[in-house]
């Protein structure tokens, strides 16, 4: 009998039979949930049978995952040892306790890296697998777009939303959004979504915050995979690491580090948090807040963003420095760790004193600005600690988080177009931020100073700079004022407003930033899916789109053609 149990024949037609089981099961309760969504837990006799049967769905998905692990582990039981099958275990026992669904669906993340790990073994050669692996933007872009269908379904769901169950549009504004760390909403945050909702929403926002191949590179280094030299390269290019080994040292630190200070920051809102709510309420707040700043995305739990906590210094500065900690860069954050850790200053780079110097500046700079500004228009009812911390919460949001603690749209116009400069600076290069980068515009303007002073080279901090990183910086920067002149001029054209709101709005969405005069709930169709283009366009970058649709085959490098001269100027 024994022996019977061992065959590969009957263990295979096992496996099948519990998979088909698995499936039809899943089928029905991704109905059950899509059809009745929030309406299964209100009181009713319907809701109530409703509920046994989703009950006995998830059991059925429980139960055909655990005798497929024990099937498995009948011809050797330490196959039921391995990390995935442990950490499945480890999270669905303490569940079913109090929850059968998040049982549920801890089993179907399970199935979900199963999939992939199957598809690896089962199709090595796939050629659009293949492609992805040797075209790391291409890896990018349809990582985000996967991610994005993904979440534009969840919240398609009724369960999604508290009230009125949410259209396609709106869904895929909201998804697009969250994923790209944007935080410009056509539906209150606070209003529209259910918990479940809200949930989905901060888990586009961590996920779109790392980025999808920081993310990547991560989960394939500890499944011990192995990084193809292409995207290794790719990845190493966003961290500045000049080894394998410390690449993956640091991607390591990069998921433990994040996780680690919006920990941190979420710990300290809830202390004050606490004290202005119930307690379950806090924690909720204080998480979504938390991840939300760090990830520079500017969702909001409340309807009027942060104006509540204007005057309150604890919390401004709390935001502040998680907004500042996460538009720096992954790769600056690890160079002051090593730098705090070892008391030295070699790891600190010239790339990361250029991004603390730029940082420190525009974020100074921009309070100063706002406040100076602002003193007797959106700031004018507040105390002049609270116009202090507005002026600096502000400055530090404009540049890609999103958040507000005063009336926008009482602006004065050279405010505005003050804001529309900092969006579309944006962030730092491998940052959770989005725009051209701070880097980038100090190059460029670097290279002003060096050819009006007649010098060869482009020279900074004792260093000098290859011409190659200028001309990229002037590539960037001339795709993103493309992009962001075609998007405004369709914006113009599709609706009926005025021009600076809509070029705020067409700067916050390539930016990712998130800010808006009210424009965004407004728009219609067409200018949604306009605005949908530019968040897309601004979190992916506009060279990753240009190299993502490039040709396969680039002339030689050692193909050099006769100069030709042109007058400029």
């Amino acid at each position: 009998m024994r022996a019977l149990w061992k065959s590969r024949i009957v263990v295979g037609k096992a496996l099948g039979e519990l998979l088909f089981v698995e499936f039809c099961a899943l089928i029905v309760m991704v109905g059950i949930e899509a059809g009745m969504g929030g309406e299964i837990d209100s009181p009713g006799e319907t809701s109530r049978w409703v509920s046994m049967i989703l009950a006995a769905v998830n059991g059925t998905v429980i139960a055909a995952v655990a005798a497929r692990l024990l099937v498995k582990a009948l011809p050797n039981w330490r196959n039921i040892l391995l990390p995935r099958h442990v950490v499945l275990i480890m999270a669905v026992v303490p569940t079913l306790f109090f929850s059968l669904r998040l049982a549920a669906l801890w089993v179907i993340l399970h199935e979900v890296v199963e999939l992939f790990r199957w598809y690896r073994r089962e199709r090595p050669a796939e050629r659009a697998l293949v492609d992805l692996q040797h075209r790391p933007a291409r890896a990018l872009v349809y990582s985000f777009l996967g991610v994005i269908a993904v979440g534009t379904l969840l919240l398609m769901f009724p369960v999604a939303s508290s009230g009125k169950v949410v259209g396609p549009l709106d869904a895929l504004f909201t998804a697009v959004s969250a994923a790209c760390v944007t935080g410009l909403v056509t539906l209150d945050t606070a209003v529209a979504w259910s918990p479940f909702g809200q949930a989905v929403i901060l888990a586009l926002v961590q996920l779109g915050g790392l980025g999808i191949m920081v993310i990547s590179a991560a989960m394939a280094l500890a499944f011990g995979y192995h990084l193809t030299p292409t995207y290794d390269a790719s990845v190493r290019g966003v961290f500045d690491e000049p080894s394998v080994e410390e690449l993956r040292q640091l991607l390591k630190d990069v998921v433990f580090w994040t996780l680690g200070i919006e920990l941190v920051g979420a710990l300290c809102l809830f202390l004050r948090f606490v004290n202005l709510m119930p307690w379950d309420e806090a924690i909720i707040s204080a998480v979504f807040h938390a991840i939300s700043a760090f990830c520079n995305a500017g969702f909001s739990l409340y309807s009027d963003s942060l104006t509540r906590f204007a005057e309150d210094p604890y919390v401004n500065v709390i935001l502040v420095a998680l907004i500042f900690l996460g538009g720096l860069g992954f790769g600056v954050l690890m160079g002051l760790r090593r730098a705090a850790l070892e008391r030295s200053r070699k790891f600190l780079s010239i790339h990361v004193k250029l991004v603390l110097l730029s940082s420190t500046v525009l974020l100074v700079g921009g309070a100063l600005l706002y406040f100076f500004f602002e003193y007797d228009h959106s700031l004018a009812d507040l105390s002049l600690s609270g116009k202090m911390f507005a002026s600096v919460l502000q400055s530090a949001t404009t540049r890609t988080a999103g958040f507000n603690s005063v009336d926008l749209e009482l602006m004065s116009p050279v405010t505005t177009l003050f804001m529309i400069i900092l969006m579309l600076i944006g962030a730092s290069p491998g940052s959770t931020g989005g725009g051209v980068k701070t880097t980038t515009v100090v190059l460029i303007f670097l290279s002003v100073k060096a050819f009006l002073t007649e010098r060869p080279n482009l020279e900074i901090m004792g260093r000098r700079i290859p011409p190659g990183m200028v001309l990229r910086a002037m590539a960037l920067m001339g795709a993103a004022t493309f992009v962001y002149v075609t998007g405004l001029a369709w914006l113009l054209f599709v609706e009926e407003g005025d021009f600076l709101p809509l070029a705020f709005e067409a700067a916050s969405a390539l930016g990712t930033t998130g800010l808006s005069l009210g424009v965004t709930p407004t728009l219609s169709v067409g200018g949604k899916l306009i605005v949908i283009a530019l968040m897309f366009a601004g979190r992916i970058g506009p060279l990753t789109l240009v190299a993502a649709m490039g040709a396969r085959h680039r002339r030689s490098p050692l193909i050099q053609l006769p100069e030709g001269r042109v007058l400029i100027g």
